[in-house]
């Protein structure tokens, strides 16, 4: 675990594993950030201490049917744009077709799972899991995160099983304990196989699809169950590793930010004729998600809704789908506001500028460029006079010395002309107070101390 943030209400953390979204109360974990709540803990120190003592409670446990998460990364391969017959399935998808076309999309082809053994010591069996997946994944939305709250703006149209030849030049460098299991995995299913999901996103999400593009965003996760689940052991009876069998149900696949599977291979499409439309980033969630978790909502009101857009610093639980729709609509309608606010500053603004540009030339076309110019010149001179008059009379009433004369200088060339002819005046009053003329005389009182009033003036200059 490594430190995320301290918050007002908690001790934040990512975690590098796979864990089951879970929350006891003082300790919660959600969208791959693990929570500890300071009204319990009273450090960081304390959280990792409590962390390694039950770190273990978390992990995902099998169970027949349980929705369970297989991280991946994938590689990057792009090929040509979208193909008539993928475009047919795409369509099968939407809901007015009509309103597309083939520009209008890019689409990936992801290998987003495989039967080799991965960072869990898992692998998936070709026959009932990996088959049961390419039944079951057309249709299924691309998420963020497993995230099942707004809708995904990606959607599966296609799902098929490749024959990896070389998995080391498709998925990278595997670990030698991996590879050795590649024989046994090759007689077990016949080979090795990856699940390539095709996927579309518009090319509206224009940042999206360059984050992707530019291999910020690359790893995936599914989301899947499986009926059964079986252990490898060894010579000795030790269980080394584990087999998911029986029939395999794939329910989503998500952008995240490590895989547990070692490699991936993504074939990437995207209209050639819109190189602007690169391919980037993932989507959020979907529908038959969203429907079956509120169906569960209300079956159970212990169950808490949780919505959190971390980088709009929103964070919302609920028990009621009603409390937190009106919370993300009232998100909406704020945002909305400054969005109109910030529209109409940019609009004053643009008005301001056009005033301005139109006087500016009405004094151009009055008096020409050469006059304008001279005007300008004579402004100039006239500033350039204003501030060695300041630095005269501050200089000869002791307040700026030899070694400032340029600090000052600079300085007094960011005051207004106003301001400079009122420090000016003030200057001369504590100069002619100090040197008295036949117009200013002495007090005649005795005291050679300054007037309290010319005094004031002294210090209200001695910092400029």
């Amino acid at each position: 675990m490594k430190i995320l943030k301290d918050s007002r209400r908690n001790f934040q953390f990512t975690i590098d594993e796979e864990y089951e979204d879970k929350d006891d109360g003082s300790v919660k974990i959600t969208d791959g950030v693990l929570y500890f709540a300071k009204s319990k803990f009273s450090s960081m120190e304390e959280c990792e201490t409590w962390w390694a003592e039950n770190e273990d409670d978390f992990k995902p446990k099998f169970a027949p049917g349980k929705k369970l998460k297989k991280k991946i990364q994938w590689v990057e391969n792009k090929v040509a744009g979208v193909t008539d017959a993928e475009w047919a399935k795409i369509k099968a998808l939407m809901t007015r077709p009509d309103g597309f076309s083939k520009e209008d999309v890019a689409v990936y082809h992801p290998i987003v799972a495989h039967n080799l053994y991965d960072r869990d010591d898992e692998s998936f069996t070709k026959n009932n899991v990996l088959t049961g997946f390419v039944k079951t994944a057309p249709g299924k939305p691309v998420l963020i995160a497993h995230y099942h709250g707004p809708p995904g703006e990606g959607r599966i149209f296609d799902a098929k099983l490749v024959k990896i030849e070389d998995p080391e030049a498709t998925f990278g460098p595997l670990p030698k304990d991996v590879k050795k299991q590649i024989p046994k995995i090759i007689e077990r299913d016949g080979g090795i196989y990856g699940l390539e999901t095709p996927f579309y996103m518009l090319v509206d999400d224009y940042m999206f699809i360059r984050k992707i593009d530019a291999g910020i965003i690359k790893d995936m996760s599914i989301g899947f169950a499986a009926s059964a689940k079986e252990p490898i052991k060894d010579k000795d009876g030790n269980t080394v590793f584990w087999d998911f069998t029986g029939d395999g149900d794939f329910m989503e696949v998500s952008f995240v930010w490590l895989g547990a599977q070692y490699g991936a291979q993504n074939r990437k499409d995207f209209n050639a004729n819109k190189p602007d439309a690169s391919d980037d980033n993932p989507p959020n969630s979907e529908g038959s998600q969203k429907d079956a978790a509120l169906k569960d909502q209300s079956k159970n009101k212990d169950n808490i809704m949780k919505v959190n857009f971390k980088s709009l610093d929103l964070e919302i639980e609920s028990d009621s789908p009603e409390e937190l729709q009106s919370a993300v609509d009232e998100k909406v309608s704020e945002i909305l506001d400054r969005e109109n606010a910030a529209n109409d500053k940019l609009k004053n603004a643009q008005d301001e500028l056009e005033t301005t540009q139109a006087e500016l030339k009405t004094l151009k076309d009055a008096i020409g460029d050469d006059d304008l110019q001279k005007l300008k010149d004579t402004a100039k001179a006239h500033r350039d006079g204003l501030i060695e008059e300041a630095v005269k009379y501050g200089s000869l009433i002791g307040l700026i010395e030899k070694d400032q004369v340029d600090e000052k200088r600079k300085a007094f060339g960011s005051m207004t002309d106003d301001a400079l002819q009122s420090m000016i005046v003030d200057y001369q009053k504590i100069h002619d107070a100090r040197n008295p003329g036949k117009e200013i005389l002495a007090d005649g009182d005795g005291n050679d101390d300054e007037p309290a009033e010319l005094m004031s003036l002294d210090a209200r200059y001695e910092t400029i």
